[in-house]
């Protein structure tokens, strides 16, 4: 099984405003504090060190597009990185070579907003023959709880304005961009019972 990341969110799990307030730093005329290029580095590695595939909670916070790439046709296609709104597409290598898409017709996706979303064939349908090879069947579907920070749990999003506030409250000995290797105990309290460990053994 692979990962691969098709489309990234367009937003932050949280609303910078809401971060610069708990911040108590001061705004300027374009309602922005003078170091926010520092805060959004911080609020972004925050996320990174949550969020998808290598994020801690091995789930996705705002909407993004993930593709599965697996062998072949297992009986059912269990998703990581919940919660799942929906599929894409479930393309396939044919064993004459072409590579076809599968109508959505054939199968069916249980469980979308779940943390046990996968996907099954239609009743009365089978899974067709694939050409043997690594990624031979490639699922893309959309998952994360919403398109807007207030879709994410509260638990999530004053998680990651802690950690975005320790750091900054150390950022004297933390440069730009630096990748976040632990979190303040208060945050990972609050994320405990967040994390995904269904995704463990994938």
């Amino acid at each position: 099984m692979r990962m691969i990341r098709k489309n990234s969110p367009a937003s932050f799990p949280v609303g910078l405003p809401t971060v610069y307030e708990h911040l108590r730093v001061n705004l300027g005329e374009d309602d922005q504090p003078i170091d926010h290029a520092l805060i959004n580095a911080y609020v972004d590695a925050a996320t990174d060190y949550l969020d998808g595939y290598g994020g801690i909670l091995c789930r996705c916070l705002i909407t993004q597009s993930w593709e599965l790439l697996l062998d072949g046709f297992p009986a059912f296609i269990k998703l990581p990185l919940p919660p799942v709104q929906s599929i894409a597409s479930i393309t396939y290598d044919h064993p004459s070579g072409a590579s076809i898409i599968l109508p959505d017709s054939e199968y069916l996706l249980i469980g979308a907003g779940s943390d046990h979303a996968f996907i099954s064939p239609a009743r009365g349908k089978t899974w067709p023959s694939a050409a043997p090879g690594p990624d031979a069947v490639r699922v893309e579907f959309v998952t994360g709880y919403g398109d807007d920070p207030e879709d994410v749990p509260a638990g999530i999003r004053q998680a990651v304005i802690e950690m975005v506030a320790d750091r900054y409250a150390f950022r004297e000995s933390a440069a730009i961009g630096a990748a976040f290797s632990s979190m303040p105990s208060a945050s990972a309290d609050a994320l405990g019972r967040f994390v995904f460990y269904g995704a463990i053994g994938q």
